[in-house]
């Protein structure tokens, strides 16, 4: 073979092409579970992890009919499978895989011949054992044989000589040994996942035996797009917000390290943009300049999604504590898949400000203090950014603006507390009203005392204090108290107690993750009509308001268990003034000496969101590699 050129001068004969052979040698060594050598007589499969070759005889997986040399399809050897079991895919083969195959079990089984004739060898092969070489219908007419011409004509697989008009075809690459599955693709992936399974184990059980569910991912092929990726991916969160999709690692080619007031908040931002506020693939982004999201003094993305619709979203930052995002990037399975939530934390304002996002949308916040705001039309409220469980707690209102025909309410709701209405119309919420003075709870007014110009409220749950120092629950970590919840009906009180005043807050690591205008966001499914049933008064807790300074009595007393946050409720045009502190004019410390400003729950908060995530990561080790074999699995 190595006398004949392929010079387009000087073709050789149909005779010396037939004469042309090469010598067939059967590599030697081990392979497959039975330890002998291959034999290219019967078809054999290469393991994607270990490379071995397995004789399909030795193989327990019904593959169905196969030939020597394949190469469409992916195996896995069950040494190498975590499970213990095989496991094999076949792809679709195009005309040049199959042509490749064809010629070199002709070349088998001719002793070593290397050249055929399109029209009288290979074609009448392909013919015979079209079931065994793909997955396509078979055809019923001849139509495909000039595709079958020009494929060998033009594929860099073969080597070729048109001959009285025939085309006489030969593998570029006459070594049989080589002919095998694209595998050294992610050949790199696989020794690094490897060695991470030996690392973590994937038979490795914690304690804690708590598993993130992975958020439903859409379906990706190898041949997809980016574009394509992207958009099965947006389709997929029906649930999200316009401009928004479940993030894959396609969003993330970046971290913004965004400077706030003595804080850091490391958003993640894309070099990718669409008509949703995403940056597309050609534009100036993706060129080197990278499109930031739109910050204000606290480094709070001012373009945000609005908690409505049972749906709330609570924004995030990259979990430096989190392993295996590299292993998870690096990996080929993972194109187009959702990124789990376990690489991201949530992020907590620098300041105790009302919040951007919690809040009716017809609401408008002073954009930089985010301490002011005014109404528009009917009522609705907005929360605090941050909440309080235990102890004894104080903020300030100064109304700032209220004409005829307007109204406002302060109070203390948790977070199912509905904000299209105003706080204290549901069983989430306790209010004071402007108007008579009225207090609201479960839209049930009640005669409490008149409101004037400043007022501040004291909510005084310190029963609840010294519940929780005597609980050794406290230390569980969140997903005791989901189990809590759901046994509630069962375990009466002590459990509701166990749920409701465990310290550590809920870190949504197993919630979906979605982008927004280049930040990333936690997305939580409010049910709040299962939670209202859930809900058990916690003795000896109560709220009361002041008014300048003065005490107005206790409002409410024996109030529902939870998270309560300060709460403002604005009708029409009425303007508002927060104030958590600490440069606070009436904090009560004479009645009450163990009171604190909500300005005081930063340090506690950021301390427990913080414990939070650690005992998830603790309780989730090895949960990467799972997902990664799942994926591997599923492209497979």
């Amino acid at each position: 073979m190595d006398s004949l050129k392929n010079d387009d001068s000087i073709n050789p004969t149909v005779e010396e092409l037939v004469k042309a052979t090469i010598p067939l040698e059967t590599p030697s060594g081990p392979q497959c579970y039975c330890g002998k050598s291959r034999d290219f007589s019967i078809p054999d499969f290469q393991c994607s992890f270990c490379y071995k070759w397995f004789h399909i005889n030795c193989i327990k997986f019904n593959i169905g009919k196969a030939l020597p040399f394949m190469t469409a399809y992916h195996f896995m050897c069950k040494n190498c499978n975590g499970s213990g079991e095989e496991v094999f895919s076949r792809k679709q083969a195009n005309f040049a895989v199959m042509s490749q195959t064809a010629i070199a079990n002709l070349i088998f089984k001719n002793d070593g011949r290397v050249f055929f004739s399109t029209n009288s060898d290979i074609i009448p092969y392909l013919e015979d054992h079209w079931e065994e070489l793909t997955t396509q219908p078979r055809k019923t007419n001849n139509s495909w044989y000039p595709s079958i011409t020009k494929t060998l004509s033009s594929g860099t697989l073969f080597k070729k000589y048109e001959i009285e008009n025939d085309l006489y075809v030969s593998l570029a690459n006459t070594d049989l040994s080589t002919i095998g599955p694209d595998y050294e693709k992610f050949k790199a992936l696989t020794s690094t996942l490897k060695t991470n399974i030996s690392k973590f184990g994937l038979q490795h059980s914690s304690s804690c035996e708590v598993e993130a569910p992975v958020a439903p991912s859409p379906t990706v092929t190898q041949n997809q797009s980016g574009d394509e990726r992207r958009r099965k991916a947006q389709n997929s969160s029906s649930t999200a917000p316009t401009g928004s999709h479940l993030v894959t690692n396609e969003d993330v080619n970046a971290f913004a390290s965004i400077s706030t007031n003595n804080s850091s908040a490391n958003l993640v931002r894309s070099t990718r943009r669409n008509a949703g506020g995403l940056t597309s693939v050609g534009s100036a982004a993706s060129l080197g300049e990278e499109v930031k999201p739109k910050l204000n003094s606290l480094g709070i993305p001012i373009d945000h999604p609005f908690n409505k619709d049972g749906y709330r979203y609570i924004l995030v930052e990259p979990d430096r504590n989190a392993q295996g995002r590299k292993l998870w990037d690096e990996s080929e399975f993972t194109a187009g898949k959702p990124i789990p939530g376990l690489f991201y934390r949530v992020c907590n304002p620098p300041q105790v400000v009302l919040s951007q996002n919690d809040r009716a949308t017809h609401l408008k916040l002073s954009p930089e203090s985010q301490l002011a705001v005014t109404g528009d039309k009917g009522y609705g409220s907005i929360r605090a950014t941050h909440g309080t469980h235990t102890g004894t707690w104080y903020f300030e209102v100064n109304i700032l603006e209220m004409t005829d025909g307007t109204a406002c309410r302060i109070g203390w709701s948790q977070p199912l507390a509905n904000l299209q209405a105003p706080v204290g119309f549901d069983k989430f919420g306790y209010a004071w009203r402007s108007i008579l003075g009225t207090k609201f709870h479960e839209a049930c007014g009640k005669h409490y005392r008149p409101m004037v110009n400043n007022f501040a409220q004291l909510p005084v749950p310190d029963s609840i204090k010294k519940l929780t120092e005597s609980k050794k629950e406290d230390s569980a970590p969140p997903p005791v108290k989901k189990q809590a919840l759901e046994s509630i009906n069962e375990n009466g009180l002590n459990s509701l107690v166990e749920y409701h005043w465990n310290p550590l807050p809920e870190t949504y690591k197993d919630r979906p993750l979605i982008k927004f205008r280049n930040c990333f966001y936690f997305e939580e499914k409010d049910e709040a009509s299962k939670t209202e049933k859930l809900l058990r008064i916690l003795p000896g807790s109560k709220i009361e308001f002041f008014r300048n300074g003065e005490p107005m009595g206790t409002a409410f007393e024996e109030i529902y268990m939870g998270t309560y946050f300060p709460t403002i409720s604005v009708y029409k045009n009425a303007t508002v003034l927060a104030n958590f502190g600490p440069d606070l004019k009436h904090l009560p410390k004479e009645k009450w000496p163990e009171v604190k400003p909500m300005s005081d729950r930063l340090l506690e908060s950021d301390v427990e969101q913080s414990l939070s995530d650690l005992v998830h990561l603790s309780c989730n080790q090895g949960l990467v590699e799972s997902l990664l074999k799942k994926c591997m699995a599923q492209h497979i």
